[in-house]
């Protein structure tokens, strides 16, 4: 940095980055020269309030696919491409980074499949293979070797599913025996120790295109559709695998489907979803503790068939398309920070 004459005036100015970081500039003016000055660097407060900011989008535009959060890293498994073609992708973000890598390929290419993590590997269960074939197949997935195993299938083929792992079983809730056909209040335990599956009492609500959330143990199961978009569901119930019984709970304001649904600090947040004609970008929350539901603030990218992760207190909304049609396919990465 160099001066040749003396500085005349000085400003100051505030900028607040994308990425929460507010940025001090001290502006010098001399009479030959300009020179900007970084000052200091600090991260903002929760004084912005909820409010939503940009991630790096995904390499490549997809929608229904599913996601799972595992040692701090955000997975991202199969879907289709805007051609409409099954993916055999899994892909890996790096919040941390800011950097998405393609992690391998699954066994086979589908979508509409549950993705859930549990003691340092992932399970992949469900979804359509081509054709719109429902498939009943579990794949385990270890990051630290890079490899694939089969578990036991589940006793029921379907996709549009939902699963969750509660207490170190996985729960397989829901789905689609057919296209968009064939609703299923199924559920389905599955012990990784023994391998095995067991039956459990079924969702009272029959649906598919469904998304789950832990809360307290419980499993909270909302919205879905019973066949076609037009069938679409406020329903929320709760699962307590402890006494294998289900209750009902406020519907959402909102009848969608395609949706994803995230617990943050013991709130709810369910966002996105398929409308008639296109889709939402909508964002609700649910307050377990008085049964009740608030709107937050929309999300940037209107899409159904996305799915969200939360890590460190923030949402990843990820995937999904815009309308109908597999050509609004989007890589979105957008990020909701509640507090």
């Amino acid at each position: 940095m160099f001066f040749k004459s003396p500085i005349y005036t000085r400003k100051y100015k505030v900028r607040i980055m994308p990425n929460g970081i507010l940025i001090l500039v001290l502006i010098i003016t001399c009479s030959m020269v300009t020179v900007f000055l970084n000052l200091q660097t600090t991260t903002v407060s929760s004084t912005l309030g909820p409010h939503w900011t940009t991630g790096t989008n995904m390499p490549r535009s997809v929608f229904e696919v599913s996601a799972t959060v595992l040692n701090g890293k955000i997975y991202v498994a199969g879907g289709q491409d805007e051609n409409g073609d099954l993916l055999d992708t899994l892909f890996v973000y790096d919040p941390k980074s800011g950097e998405w890598d393609l992690e391998s390929s699954l066994p086979v290419a589908l979508d509409h499949s549950a993705l859930a993590s549990y003691e340092n590997k992932l399970y992949l269960v469900g979804g359509f293979l081509e054709h719109r074939i429902p498939t009943p197949q579990l794949f385990i997935y270890d990051p630290e070797t890079k490899s694939w195993q089969v578990g036991e299938t589940m006793p029921t083929a379907r996709a549009g599913l939902t699963s969750q792992f509660v207490e170190g079983i996985l729960y397989a809730i829901g789905g689609s025996s057919g296209d968009n056909s064939g609703a299923l209040s199924t559920t389905e335990a599955y012990d990784p120790k023994t391998d095995s599956w067991t039956e459990k009492d079924p969702m009272p609500t029959a649906r598919h295109h469904i998304s789950s959330t832990l809360v307290d143990g419980k499993i909270l199961v909302v919205g879905g559709r019973v066949t076609e978009v037009f069938s679409s569901l406020n329903t929320n119930q709760k699962y307590d695998p402890k006494n294998d019984s289900w209750i009902e709970l406020e519907p959402m304001p909102t009848e969608r489907s395609g949706v994803a649904a995230v617990t943050v600090e013991g709130n709810v947040y369910v966002m996105g979803g398929e409308k008639i004609i296109g889709s939402f970008n909508t964002l609700e929350k649910y307050n377990p503790k008085s049964d009740s539901w608030s709107v937050e603030p929309e999300m940037p990218t209107a899409r159904l068939g996305l799915d969200a992760v939360d890590l460190e207190g923030k949402i990843y909304a990820i995937g999904g398309k815009t309308n109908q049609s597999s050509k609004s396919a989007t890589n979105a990465n957008e990020i909701f920070v509640p507090n």
